[in-house]
């Protein structure tokens, strides 16, 4: 039985979807992602990031960029209209991560990206 292909989304479009604003990265590149997680526990989001995966989160610390590093993740998006410090944003963009921050909560983005651009992901249920 043939998989499904996951949908590959512009992180551009992304941030388009859910009014989001560039803090860090190039909002023009061809970056894509197939999927999201959005989480606010550092747990869920090393079990189920990967090199393919949006973080849609309100958490913006030290241990935050560290899991994304690991776990090779292209963008973070921040819920909430999250402003983390600049320390934060240097770290991410040195890291080639790209950061946006969106004004709406981690479950309105992640409503967004499932009905309004169909791309596959998940909402930790202990946000």
């Amino acid at each position: 039985m043939a998989s499904l292909e996951e949908k590959k989304v512009k992180l551009g479009e992304i941030a388009a979807a859910t009014d989001s604003e560039l803090l860090a990265g190039d909002g023009e590149s061809d970056v894509r992602v197939e999927r999201f997680i959005g989480s606010n526990r550092i747990s869920a989001l090393l079990c189920r990031a990967s090199d393919k995966t949006l973080i849609v989160t309100s958490l913006s610390g030290t241990q935050l960029l560290r899991v994304a590093q690991l776990m090779e993740v292209p963008g973070i998006c921040l819920a909430d209209g999250l402003s983390p410090d600049i320390e934060f944003v240097q770290k991410a963009a040195a890291s080639g991560l790209i950061l946006i921050k969106s004004p709406f909560s981690i479950a309105e983005i992640c409503r967004r990206l499932l009905e309004e651009i169909g791309m596959q992901g998940e909402m930790d249920d202990c946000n």
